[in-house]
């Protein structure tokens, strides 16, 4: 697998960028817990794709997205946000789809030979 072709780490920046807009796009940008939340998992989330994009045959940034996915999906009940339903809603299923993708992407084999194919 050569490097910047794995969509699901793709999937995950766009992820972490609509999960850093949602303060704002979803109308919640007052809320100090959850925005701040989104802000600085979203921001970690993107980071942490382009890590794993960049470095293909690395387990450590795709564990990583999917350490940072359970932590948003929990953070609605950590931060007391849970009651707030589409912050919470946000959280989860954003919080999932990462899980979800970057599970999928440890699952994929990596021959370090296809780098050069």
């Amino acid at each position: 697998m050569k490097a910047w072709s794995r969509w699901q780490e793709w999937l995950n920046l766009l992820l972490g960028a609509w999960v850093f807009l949602s303060p704002w796009l979803l109308g919640f940008s007052q809320d100090q817990g959850g925005s701040w939340d989104a802000w600085v998992l979203g921001i970690l989330l993107a980071l942490v794709a382009l890590w794993a994009l960049a470095a293909p045959f690395s387990l450590g940034p795709v564990w990583s997205a999917a350490v940072l996915g359970a932590l948003l999906f929990l953070s609605p009940w950590a931060l007391g946000f849970a009651n707030l339903t589409a912050q919470a809603w946000n959280a989860w299923v954003a919080g999932v789809a990462v899980l979800i993708l970057s599970v999928w992407d440890v699952l994929q084999p990596r021959n370090i030979r296809s780098r050069y194919a």
